[in-house]
């Protein structure tokens, strides 16, 4: 399709984000028969059957267990999951203890599929290479056996339970309320009361931080989701198909990916100190452009724009006015203008082509 914008993600409601999975696979150099393959069509089988949408796989190849530093994949995926950089809501494991079970659902002709009780299923213990061990294993079932016989509270007990944390510990997160025996998990609680700090208000309990970043999330959404269909828009009349990731935020054209990044204002109330920008790594941002939008002192209207390489962001990016130069950030006063800068670049990247592909004829 010519001249087309193409929106491949956009930023789910939490249903659709529930559905989405990440699958960690690895082979044992001791059961080496196990193959990554086969571990991946039986995640794919499973994710089928419970309408999973797998999105992000995480692999070790031939690595030993025995200790967590040898396994790159799984240290990204705890990396990603602890930064929050993960896309999905699951994490799907082909048996995270070794073993094998077979017949825990049945379905006879013209009868529905059930669930069979555990002491019909087949079981073969230690058949490869476990993931983590036994006792661990054991440990996390007993957390969600805990979990699961919460679910049944009713909110006036929930909340009490969460008054006897408070008294007892002096102070409530998401940290404390999941390392509490007896205590609902901390998403029960946002899905009865609608978020965490409603059921801290119900109780009486004020948080000292500043929640203003959490409050004006959906604003800063609605700000990147605008000005990445400004600039798609644009650049798709300019120059053909354009990708728009909305989940990673990247708009995508010719080759180049422009990453958007929302830099939000912060000052620490000394009249002798400037006004400081902290931009969010986020997303690992591919290879590119980053498209900055600077957000004014109250941080809910935009103040100008800058672009920057993607190769520069790194973790977290901290500026003032007087160091963009550092960073290789080059401001602009509007969008128009920034995306008059990206058009230059894509024409001159076109020319560049062009010479390339006559050079390689002549030769």
């Amino acid at each position: 399709m010519v001249n087309a914008l193409v929106p491949h993600k956009i930023w789910l409601p939490k249903a659709e984000r529930a559905r989405r999975a990440a699958q960690y696979v690895r082979m044992s150099t001791d059961y080496q028969q196990y193959s990554i393959a086969n571990q991946m069509a039986a995640i794919a089988a499973y994710a089928q059957k419970f309408e999973l949408e797998i999105v992000r796989t995480y692999r070790d190849d031939g690595k030993s267990g025995l200790h967590i530093k040898n396994r790159t994949g799984l240290l990204d995926l705890i990396d990603d999951v602890q930064c929050g950089r993960a896309g999905f809501a699951c994490i799907l494991v082909y048996d995270v203890i070794g073993n094998l079970l077979y017949d825990r659902h049945s379905c006879r002709l013209r009868e529905y599929n059930k669930r069979n009780p555990p002491e019909q299923w087949i079981r073969k213990v230690g058949v490869f290479e476990p993931v983590i061990s036994p006792e661990l294993f054991a440990k996390a079932r007993a957390i969600i056996a805990a979990r699961k016989s919460t679910k049944g509270l009713s909110n006036e007990e929930m909340l009490k339970r969460l008054r006897i944390l408070l008294k007892k510990k002096g102070r409530l997160s998401r940290d404390i309320i999941s390392d509490a025996p007896g205590v609902p998990s901390p998403g029960l609680y946002q899905f009865r009361f609608g978020s965490l700090r409603s059921a801290y208000r119900l109780i009486g309990y004020a948080l000292t931080r500043d929640c203003e970043y959490i409050d004006s999330r959906d604003d800063r959404h609605a700000i990147i989701e605008e000005h990445a269909l400004k600039l798609g828009t644009a650049l798709a009349a300019f120059a053909g198909d354009v990708k728009f990731d909305q989940v990673h935020r990247t708009v995508e054209v010719r080759g180049l990916i422009v990453s958007l990044r929302i830099a939000r204002s912060s000052h620490d109330g000394n009249e002798k100190h400037s006004p400081t920008w902290t931009v969010e790594h986020g997303q690992h941002p591919p290879p590119g452009l980053i498209f900055g939008i600077r957000l004014d002192a109250g941080n809910r209207v935009v103040r100008d724009y800058f672009l920057m390489p993607a190769s520069k962001l790194v973790e977290r990016l901290r500026f003032t006015e007087s160091s963009t130069k550092r960073y290789g950030l080059r401001g602009f006063g509007s969008v128009d203008d920034v995306i008059r800068a990206i058009k230059r670049r894509l024409g001159r990247t076109q020319i560049k082509t062009s010479r390339v592909t006559v050079s390689a004829g002549g030769i």
